[in-house]
């Protein structure tokens, strides 16, 4: 809420500022602009700038700074660099990606044989109850033993899609026929998203499983902040004629491009992962799905309520376990952080990663790249 004090200053222009999940709305009035008017000890930077009264959020004052008639133009530029500079605090960077997913699953043996002889992926690393699965080294997921747990009810929230990103169309091709193949698994359906070609499947234990290629960036659409997508069948049998290399194994890269997560509500959805966490919004269906990213991708993070709309936090259960994400630098880790605290919301940090929770208690990892 906006500080008292700082309501005592007229300002003459009708604005709305928002950080994260707090709207802060400055009112209307015709009266002749006047000096900020506060009281209390006010913080300094070292060119002298006022950082507002104790208690006031600084946003808010430089908001009414940079309205002030009194400020110099060196303190109006001064002010626009500090608050560029918090915008750029308030948003993950834009080298910021997904990195592997972890999955609890209760037939360790079945969902390995799934991921490598049917997706593709290696063995990079294999000790006791968990397995760390990727291609040429690099992870793309870990499969964690978890035979204590159950399959979450219907409705509930959780993963929607693994979605894995290949580097070829070929190697797209390989993959699909060899899923497609497995008996265990379960094939449905395809679709051009006009940013992607997609595939999709469900794992022996029912984890959805996207398996993708995206068309050069250059023929993306945009309009504004805003990808064009759709879904527009696809026939797979045409797809495999076209692509499929012989012989058919796909050895390119092939990494998670993005999650998608199954929630009770997109408005909350969108609150957190933009608002909170700083993924920017690059799509949007109705009020059943919103999509964010980093980077001018199509989506690195998804949200839906398709299966879902009123789901609450998850209980423990099989199927996801985290998503880690990655992000340039520990600055940027420290910049979350700071946004994850300001918004109460629980965090843990080994000095390694920074683990927290969405509302629905799915978890994420991250770390400096």
């Amino acid at each position: 809420m906006l500080d008292e004090k700082a309501t005592s200053s007229r300002v003459s222009t009708a604005a709305v500022l928002q950080r994260s999940s707090r709207v802060v709305v400055l009112s209307d009035s015709s009266a002749e602009k006047s000096p900020i008017s506060t009281t209390g000890a006010v913080g300094t930077t070292a060119g002298g700038l006022g950082r507002g009264p104790p208690g006031m959020n600084p946003e808010i004052y430089l908001f009414l700074q940079l309205n002030s008639r009194t400020a110099t133009v060196r303190d109006r530029l001064e002010l626009k660099h500090m608050s560029t500079a918090m915008d750029t605090l308030d948003r993950l960077d834009a080298r910021s990606d997904v990195g592997t997913v972890t999955l609890k699953v209760g037939n360790l043996d079945s969902q390995i044989r799934y991921y490598t002889e049917g997706v593709g992926l290696d063995v990079i690393a294999q000790a006791g109850p968990s397995a760390v699965l990727g291609r040429n080294g690099a992870p793309t997921m870990i499969l964690e033993h978890a035979p204590a747990l159950r399959h979450a009810p219907d409705g509930a929230a959780g993963l929607f899609h693994t979605a894995i990103l290949f580097s070829s169309r070929a190697d797209l091709a390989a993959a699909v026929q060899r899923v497609a193949a497995w008996s265990a698994g379960r094939f449905l359906g395809a679709s051009d998203h006009l940013v992607s070609e997609a595939f999709y499947f469900d794992d022996p234990e029912g984890n959805g499983v996207e398996l993708y290629f995206d068309r050069p960036r250059e023929t993306w659409r945009w309009d504004g902040d805003r990808v064009a997508m759709d879904t527009v069948f696809l026939d797979p049998r045409r797809y495999l004629q076209l692509h499929l290399a012989d012989p058919a194994i796909p050895r390119g890269e092939a990494k998670v491009g993005h999650v998608h997560l199954k929630v009770g509500d997109v408005a909350t959805a969108r609150e957190f992962y933009a608002g909170v966490v700083g993924f920017d919004v690059t799509a949007t269906i109705g009020n059943s799905a919103v999509f964010f990213s980093v980077g001018g991708y199509h989506h690195h993070l998804a949200a839906n309520t398709w299966n879902s709309r009123g789901a609450t936090g998850r209980e423990p259960s099989l199927g996801l376990g985290e998503i880690d994400l990655t992000v340039s630098d520990e600055e940027a880790v420290g910049a979350l952080r700071e946004r994850l605290t300001s918004s109460s919301v629980p965090w843990y940090d080994d000095g390694r990663t920074l683990t927290f929770e969405d509302p629905w208690n799915n978890a994420l990892r991250i770390t400096a790249g």
